[in-house]
Formats: C-alpha cells, sequence, structure tokens
C-alpha cells in the first residue's frame, strides 16, 4: 500500500504551495537538507515553521543568487513538492549535503519571494536571523581553475607569515577568487558582518573566517603603529598587505566586521548614520533597486544607527518611491543635508528629484570621496553660520543648521544658499604624464610629501606659493598658469607616498571625470563632467563645499558638489541667502 509521505511520484509535478507565517509570533521557516550518499542525487528538504524565539540550531546561508538557468530546470523538493531555484543555490545545497541532516535558513526559499507583504516583513529580522544563527555559511561557487589552491592557502592561514610566505601562484589565484560575484553583492555585507562565526565554501573546499581575520587585525594593528611613529620606512606588515593580492576586499570585509562608522579620520570619529552606511557601500550591486537600502537595514540596526520614524520596509512601491522617502527622511530625521553628495548622478531616472540619490553603483568618482571627507577637508560655509566640527581650527562654532523645506508632493526640495557665480568657460583635461607632475612636485611646500606641512590649509599663502611656483614652471616652453595644475600636483605627491594603484585612481578621476571651470566673475575650479556653461555655483548654508546647479524653469536641477579656488573654507560666503527650489 502506497503511504503519503512516500508517494513522491504523485506529487513531483505540483509545485510547493507557502503556508502563511504567524506575523504575530514572528515566524520564519527553516530548511532541512536531507541527507544522501549519492552525490548526484535529487536534492530533497524539508520545510517548517518555527517562532524565532524558540528556533532549533541552524546555519545561515550566504550566497549570490546569479542569473536563473535557462537550459534546465534547477529543481529541489519542498515536502515532497518541486520547486525551481537558481542554479547557483542548487550548486550550493548539492556542495552542502553529507550524509546527516543540515538544518539551514535560506532566503530564496525560506521567505515567499512571491509575497511583497511577507517579504516586508521578514526583511527587518534579517539581524535576527543571521545574529542567532550558529554559523554562517558562505557560498562562493563551485570550483575553477586555482580556486582550490586559493581556499587552500587561506585554509593554511594561522599567523601573519603564512601571508607573507606564498607563492606567486598561490597569490594570483588569492586575488582571482576575491573577484567572485559574492563580494560585489550589498545583501552579504550584513549577513557577513553579523554572523557569530563564518565559514567560506567554494566547491569541495572550505576554510573558516576566524583566523584569517586575527591575522589581518595584527597586520593593521601594526600598520597604525608605524604610522603614528612616523617611520620613514615602511614595515614588513605593510608590505604583507600591498603585496597581497586582493588584500582591500579582505580589509573591507574586516572593517565591516569590526564595525565600519567607527573609521578614524586624524582622531575625529564619524557619526554613526543610516547614510554614512549607504555611501560606503555605494559600489556594491543589488538585483532590486530597492534592496541597496534595504539589504544595510540590519546591519544598521545592529550597530545602532538611528532608524526611528523611518519609512516602511516595501516592496509594493516602486523603488524611485522608495529612494525619493528614505532621501526625505534622512534630511529631516539629522537635519542636514550631507545626503546631496550623494547625488551625482550620470544619468536622469525618470521620476526621481535630482537632490534624492538612487544608490547605484557610480561609474564614475566624485570630486570629494565621500561626505565625511568633505566635512574634515572644507569648510565653505563657515561664513553663512553653521556648526560644524573643523579639523583645521580644532574649534566649533556657534552656527545656526541650514535651512531646507519639501513640497507637499515630495518633490521638491527648498534650501537656503547663495549664488557665488555662473560659469562661462569649461576645459576638458587632457592626458597628463607622469613627468607633467614631476616637474610640478619641485615647488611644492617643503615637507609636504613627508606629511609635516600644513601651510596649503592657509588659502593665502597657498596662493603665494602656488604663484611662485606656476612663474617658475614651463611645460613644452608654455608657462604653467592654470589652477588646477597646482592642485593636480599636490594629489600626486600625496599619492606618491601611497601606492602605483592610488595615483592611476587619481589621473583616471581628473583626466576622465572632471572639468575646469572659469565663471564670468573670475572664479575657477573643478566640477562634474557634466557642468556646462550657464550653469550656476552655489553654496547651501550647512555644507562644506559648493555645488553645480542647472536652471531648469524656476527651479534647478542638481549637478553635483564642485571645488571653487578660495571657497572653500569660508572666505567669501558671507552675505545674503536667497531660496534655490531643487527638482
Amino acid at each position: 500500500m502506497d503511504r503519503p509521505n512516500n508517494t513522491i511520484v504523485s506529487l513531483e509535478s505540483q509545485s510547493y504551495t507557502y503556508e502563511p507565517l504567524d506575523t504575530n509570533k514572528r515566524s520564519i521557516r527553516l530548511l532541512t537538507l536531507l541527507p544522501t550518499e549519492d552525490h548526484e542525487a535529487e536534492i530533497r528538504c524539508n520545510i517548517a515553521i518555527e517562532e524565532i524565539t524558540w528556533l532549533s540550531a541552524y546555519d545561515a546561508l550566504s550566497y549570490t543568487w546569479g542569473p536563473p538557468s535557462d537550459n534546465s530546470p534547477n529543481l529541489i523538493y519542498l515536502n515532497g513538492y518541486q520547486t525551481v531555484v537558481s542554479r547557483n543555490l542548487h550548486s550550493a545545497l548539492r556542495a552542502l549535503r553529507g550524509p546527516v541532516r543540515r538544518h539551514l535558513w535560506v532566503d530564496a526559499v525560506c521567505i515567499n519571494q512571491e509575497d511583497n507583504d511577507e517579504k516586508s516583513k521578514q526583511v527587518p529580522m534579517m539581524d535576527l536571523i543571521y545574529g542567532k544563527a550558529t554559523r554562517t555559511l558562505v557560498w562562493l561557487g563551485n570550483e575553477s581553475e586555482r580556486s582550490d589552491l586559493a581556499m587552500a592557502r587561506l585554509a593554511s592561514v594561522k599567523h601573519k607569515e603564512d601571508l607573507e610566505n606564498i607563492s606567486e601562484a598561490e597569490n594570483e589565484a588569492i586575488g582571482c577568487l576575491l573577484t567572485r560575484p559574492w563580494f560585489s553583492r550589498v545583501w552579504v555585507v550584513q549577513e557577513f558582518s553579523l554572523a557569530k562565526k563564518v565559514v567560506f565554501h567554494c566547491g569541495s573546499m572550505s576554510f573558516l573566517w576566524s583566523p584569517v581575520e586575527k591575522v589581518l587585525r595584527t597586520l593593521i594593528r601594526m600598520n597604525e603603529l608605524s604610522a603614528s611613529s612616523r617611520r620613514e620606512s615602511k614595515i614588513p606588515e605593510t608590505e604583507i598587505l600591498e603585496k597581497l593580492s586582493g588584500s582591500q576586499v579582505l580589509l573591507r570585509l574586516l572593517m565591516d566586521r569590526m564595525g565600519i562608522s567607527r573609521e578614524l579620520h586624524g582622531g575625529f570619529v564619524r557619526e554613526r548614520s543610516f547614510h554614512f552606511l549607504l555611501e560606503k557601500h555605494i559600489h556594491l550591486e543589488a538585483s532590486r533597486p530597492h534592496d541597496r537600502i534595504y539589504g544595510l537595514l540590519a546591519l544598521g540596526k545592529s550597530m545602532k544607527v538611528k532608524l526611528s520614524n523611518s519609512p516602511p520596509i516595501t516592496y509594493a512601491e516602486s523603488a524611485t518611491n522608495v529612494n525619493i522617502a528614505w532621501a526625505k527622511w534622512m534630511i529631516e530625521s539629522s537635519k542636514k543635508l550631507d545626503i546631496l553628495f550623494a547625488c551625482q548622478k550620470t544619468t536622469t531616472e525618470p521620476g526621481l528629484p535630482s537632490w534624492a540619490p538612487s544608490w547605484k553603483a557610480r561609474d564614475k568618482e566624485r570630486f570629494v570621496p565621500n561626505f565625511s571627507s568633505a566635512m574634515l577637508l572644507f569648510n565653505a560655509a563657515s561664513g553663512l553660520r553653521y556648526i560644524r566640527y573643523n579639523l583645521h581650527s580644532n574649534k566649533v562654532g556657534n552656527f545656526r543648521s541650514p535651512r531646507f523645506s519639501f513640497s507637499d508632493n515630495s518633490q521638491l526640495l527648498s534650501v537656503a544658499g547663495k549664488q557665488i557665480a555662473i560659469l562661462d568657460k569649461t576645459y576638458q583635461f587632457k592626458a597628463v604624464g607622469p613627468e607633467y607632475f614631476r616637474r610640478l612636485i619641485q615647488y611644492l611646500p617643503n615637507g609636504y610629501l613627508s606629511g609635516e606641512s600644513q601651510s596649503w590649509q592657509d588659502e593665502e599663502k597657498e596662493r603665494k606659493m602656488r604663484e611662485g611656483a606656476v612663474k617658475k614652471i614651463t611645460i613644452n616652453g608654455t608657462p604653467v598658469q592654470a589652477w588646477t595644475d597646482w592642485q593636480m600636483a599636490k594629489d600626486y605627491a600625496a599619492a606618491r607616498k601611497k601606492t602605483p594603484a592610488r595615483l592611476e585612481k587619481l589621473k583616471y578621476v581628473v583626466e576622465t571625470n572632471r572639468v575646469h571651470f572659469i565663471s564670468k566673475s573670475g572664479c575657477e575650479g573643478l566640477a562634474p563632467k557634466e557642468t556646462r556653461v550657464g550653469d550656476v555655483l552655489c553654496l547651501f548654508k550647512g555644507m562644506e563645499t559648493p555645488f553645480v546647479l542647472r536652471p531648469v524653469e524656476e527651479t534647478y536641477k542638481l549637478i553635483g558638489e564642485c571645488f571653487v579656488d578660495g571657497y572653500m573654507t569660508g572666505w567669501g560666503s558671507t552675505g545674503k541667502t536667497q531660496t534655490y527650489v531643487l527638482c
């Protein structure tokens, strides 16, 4: 006689139907991966609902969904019913399956992806789901050429010498492994950071993260001690990190787990804000535009970021409306306009105001790397009476907050500011070579390369130095007169203390993504590549750098932040203000 639980034939043609979760009890689903000794056998699982406060021991899976297979149905069986999963998840379950049952939480299966209401209620629980898991299993994908070599080397890391004494082939393999898609996805940041214990899997190989993290912490600590002692020569520990292929990826993972909002800049600890988390991870990718925001909420919550009265999580709304709602909330809750630093866009998105970021990975670099760098380096609005910590003077001025308001439909942002100038000319940068910079370097202030000179922070002193330098320099017999040559030379000098990669990035930014502008009143500086004649230079109350605006009938489109020579520390920012309506 056929028994219902074994009558797989009658069920295999039917798809699994989700039983609704009891939201009053904060329930989730857990997956039980059934064992087999046959690696090629069909993947069969049980799925059950459990209350989150009384969960059984389980592991959480962190992986990338990847594109669904078009060639073959990647079927697994849930309680005897078939369901289709992505090829990457199918590979992960097959690799993780063993001779004993395994209890897992897997987002694509444990959350009904067709139910937007359920997704909206499960996303706020990510901190609990990953925080309560015994381990987080990171699936990097199937093995490929040299991946086993990289995994074996990382599995052997116990001391800093294990990263120092690696072969060229191992180093290249590690670099290749760290370019896999998992390292570029926004969701994995909180999945990795909130985990108690992390185990990386690639094919049949695996390694535990904690020994690697311990070694990286040691190297960073020794590097910081060396920097604080102002050693002229590099210590071996610094060279280990510089030579290790993909070390920046590993360090980013480490900083995420250490708490990225605690990064130090000259002893100044930046405030914890959700804006900072979004800005920090803007280079990461997400399948759904909503997830550029939602994918970091659990991490923000665990780091005590202020999220009170934030917009509700919803996948029913368009990504455009979600971005507008969150941008408005971040401005109103912080009473600051720092979010405007993230609004430099390469393309216009239908329905999204110029003052609201899309949080997409940008295909260009900004003049100011992030809003906190602007806060520490510049204080352009100091004459417009705004409170801000000034790194140069170590004083806090007694100034007012910026003024802003929103239209009833939340499409327009009105801000108080002052017009600096209207652009009359813009110039594209031509390719520049190392020799061009070296000749400018000769005339930088003594001590600049050692980091001891502070004279460039005084604009009047810097102006005199620049004027003296350009009189002495000729390139192909033509005197160098552009202010931007001086600015680029200083950046080049700073880059020489770092790495060739930093220098190449600097050259790319300057040559590809900036224009040199001159206004009708004689102002000059650097602006986004999209800047054109007729645009307006404006300084908003409370902002550390001026911005480029484009008149659109009776409103203005925000183009991006800029550097205006002579205006970056407050000079010329006094006087009457007016209201600018940003569309």
